[in-house]
């Protein structure tokens, strides 16, 4: 359960050094991610990564929304997970820096972000964060934003297939549709 993982989080800020949240998004990679992470590694571009999480969020957590928007050579990926609890505003640290170590990954580019935005007050991994980013890293703003230069963004990565990343998002969809048709059922057992 979701809350399970906010507790351990919660366990960990208060008993293991400051920086926990980056070495938990680090030690994640696109194996960790079923189809979903598969269809990362044969996206054709970096940004294709970030448009198949908007899109497929669902398969992996039914916890906030994720929105990528272009705007002024910038692309900005708005997290929607309001903090209201120290592990979910752990949780989010460990997203931005997932979401960053995989575009690294799958590219074998150091993509870093422009700029990082929490919502919530200063981190007890804020220095370890500022340092994995190499970028401005703001608490307490108004919402949740992992900023990358679009030109960044189309990195090509070093498995791109178009063929067989067809294939993942078509089955992506299969299970979209699944979780969707199992719910109504039991709605209907109900």
């Amino acid at each position: 359960p979701i809350d399970f993982l906010y507790d351990i989080y919660e366990w960990a800020n208060e008993n293991l050094t400051p920086g926990f949240s980056v070495r938990q998004g680090k030690q994640l990679n696109t194996d960790d991610y079923g189809t979903l992470g598969l269809s990362w590694k044969t996206s054709w571009q970096a940004g294709d990564i970030l448009d198949r999480l908007q899109r497929y969020m669902v398969l992996v957590t039914d916890q906030g929304s994720i929105q990528l928007q272009e705007e002024n050579s910038l692309s900005n990926l708005f997290l929607d997970r309001s903090p209201i609890r120290k592990g979910i505003e752990m949780a989010n640290e460990v997203s931005f820096v997932m979401l960053t170590g995989v575009l690294q990954e799958v590219t074998g580019q150091k993509i870093l972000p422009s700029h990082v935005n929490f919502q919530h007050s200063n981190s007890f991994s804020s220095e370890a964060l500022a340092g994995f980013f190499e970028c401005p890293v703001k608490f307490g703003a108004t919402q949740n934003i992992l900023q990358f230069r679009t030109e960044s963004l189309q990195t090509r990565t070093i498995k791109a297939d178009k063929s067989i990343h067809r294939f993942l998002v078509d089955r992506l969809e299969e299970e979209k549709k699944g979780i969707f048709t199992e719910s109504d059922q039991m709605l209907k057992d109900i």
